[in-house]
């Protein structure tokens, strides 16, 4: 039976290695070993190995030899057998066809998202950088200083992008399209539905907005240390899924059944003054009001709109809140007058 210490030798990488890391040692020696490239009389199996220690740790990515015992000590994702099965399968495709499995392009999926992100990210900020600095300094001024920062910024953002990557939109959708075959999609979901809480749901409950993100934060990190110092490590993404995805859910469930579940409505009306920022063309306004005794200060989900034609000609503003299945209020509506 294989060991850990052959999966890490078969892959050619270190314990420790990071998921994207066992997936590009994967796709490269899967290059090497399967057997309609290479010749070697043992490739057939070499390759079921590689195929099998791929597997393992990318579901047990820090394994060692003392968390290795047996088959029937499997971690969460893995069934050795299974795998071997699988693995024999893809031995006996050509190579252009196992190329063009799904199992093949899932290793890539993740790279291709990720590179997509990072030169999202570096565009985003060198347009951003680009904007301050003419709203700030003007359009000439501006512009010469972003072309003088940019040319130190571009190298630091292209460290951020995997040399080589991959894009295309087409390529793109094909990546995302895997990930929903994967493990990964719950993750994703459960990501989606904690951002939308959070921006519909918590913001409209009376819970001030620095005590409503330390406690996603705070939860993340409990779980996060449970996992690290208590429960016994069942593979990186199992420790990550709970910490960053599980754990804040179960305080999104919170503040949703609360806010669902409200009762007994009462209405509070305030004169308002519109908020207003400094710009090069004087003072203009904004959606950000200001109420009498600096009202709700600590809840920016109750004094930010965006219907600003709304807005307009009014002085007044009516809240119904009401109060929360657990006892927590909320803003259920409002309305401008």
């Amino acid at each position: 039976m294989a060991t850990v210490t052959g999966y890490f030798s078969i892959l050619q990488i270190k314990p420790g290695a990071s998921i994207a890391e066992i997936k590009a040692a994967y796709r490269k020696r899967a290059k090497e070993l399967h057997p309609d490239r290479n010749t070697s009389p043992t490739a057939h199996q070499d390759f079921i190995l590689l195929t099998e220690a791929y597997e393992y740790l990318s579901a047990n990515p820090n394994a060692t030899e003392t968390s290795y015992s047996s088959a029937h000590q499997q971690p969460p994702g893995y069934q050795q057998q299974q795998a071997r099965q699988r693995a024999a399968t893809y031995a006996n495709m050509q190579y252009s066809d196992f190329v063009q499995s799904d199992f093949y392009r899932e290793t890539e999926a993740m790279v291709v998202i990720a590179h997509h992100v990072a030169v999202l990210f570096a565009v985003l900020a060198m347009l951003g950088l680009f904007v301050v600095f003419v709203i700030v300094l003007g359009p000439a001024v501006g512009g010469i200083a972003s072309l003088l920062i940019a040319a130190f910024a571009i190298p630091l953002l292209t460290k951020l992008v995997p040399a080589n990557g991959p894009l295309g939109f087409s390529l793109l959708g094909k990546s995302l399209l895997l990930i929903t075959k994967s493990r990964w999609l719950p993750a994703l979901l459960i990501g989606v539905f904690n951002c939308y809480v959070f921006l519909a749901i918590g913001l409209q409950t009376l819970v001030p907005f620095s005590l409503l993100w330390q406690l996603y934060l705070l939860l993340t990190l409990i779980t996060l240390g449970l996992f690290k110092g208590v429960i016994k490590p069942t593979g990186r993404f199992r420790a990550y899924f709970f910490s960053f995805f599980v754990a804040p859910l179960l305080f999104s469930l919170f503040l949703t059944l609360n806010y669902m579940f409200s009762h007994s409505p009462v209405n509070e009306k305030y004169e308002y003054a519109m908020g207003s920022e400094n710009t090069r063309q004087g003072q203009q306004s904004t959606t950000l009001i200001q109420l009498p005794d600096d009202s709700y200060s600590q809840f920016p989900g109750l004094r930010v709109f965006l219907d600003y034609e709304q807005m307009q000609g009014t002085t007044t503003i009516t809240y119904t809140f009401e109060k929360g299945l657990f006892g927590i209020p909320v803003m259920k509506d409002y309305r401008f007058e």
